[in-house]
């Protein structure tokens, strides 16, 4: 008897590890927006480092060249990319997970409303052009996230890198000017967290 107990023990053992390794009971949510995600098998659980960028499905290529520099830099943090495009991208920053918005126009006054009825304050901030007509690209980053060390070291990463990444990423890189005011308005939104 006690050894058909011993091998009981061994075989539920045995099932437990296999439910914990296959991951069995645990959906992966709906992801077909998800472009890039993160590097190890992290969906549905939240990381104590980690930032969560969704834009425009143009930027694919510039938001995939800030995740792999930052990353090379800093592989302690996980960088989750969504290109849901820019309408889902500001619905997510003002009432969703997103830290930072990537997109191709400035906000519109209905999503700016929509972050006021969120009260979720934003932090608009050029970062490079886009090639065809030159039209600015933002980065939207959300005040709360910039009180989590990791935001603030990704957006200071990409206004200390903006003409390589904005390369890397079929872009044109910021004026002057848009450096400028970048780099004022992000000084000033860590500076008002004290």
């Amino acid at each position: 008897m006690s050894l058909s107990r011993r091998h009981a023990g061994l075989l539920c053992s045995l099932v437990v590890l296999t439910l914990t390794v296959t991951g069995c009971g645990r959906e992966r949510p709906d992801d077909s927006a998800v472009v890039e995600s993160v590097e190890s098998g992290a969906f549905g659980e939240e990381a104590a480092t980690q930032v969560r960028l969704e834009g425009d499905r143009a930027l694919a290529a510039f938001t995939s060249a800030v995740k792999t520099q930052f990353r090379s830099e800093d592989p302690s943090v996980r960088i989750i990319v969504a290109q849901p495009g820019s309408d889902a991208a500001f619905e997510s920053l003002c009432s969703g997970p997103a830290d930072i918005a990537a997109t191709t126009r400035a906000i519109t006054g209905e999503e700016r409303s929509a972050c006021e009825k969120e009260r979720t304050d934003y932090v608009e901030l050029p970062v490079a052009n886009a090639k065809a007509g030159g039209e600015p690209v933002f980065l939207y980053v959300k005040q709360e996230s910039f009180q989590r060390f990791e935001v603030e070291a990704f957006v200071d990463f990409v206004l200390s890198n903006g003409a390589a990444i904005a390369e890397k990423g079929n872009l044109s890189p910021p004026t002057e000017k848009q450096l400028g005011t970048a780099r004022t308005r992000f000084d000033e939104a860590v500076s008002a967290l004290g």
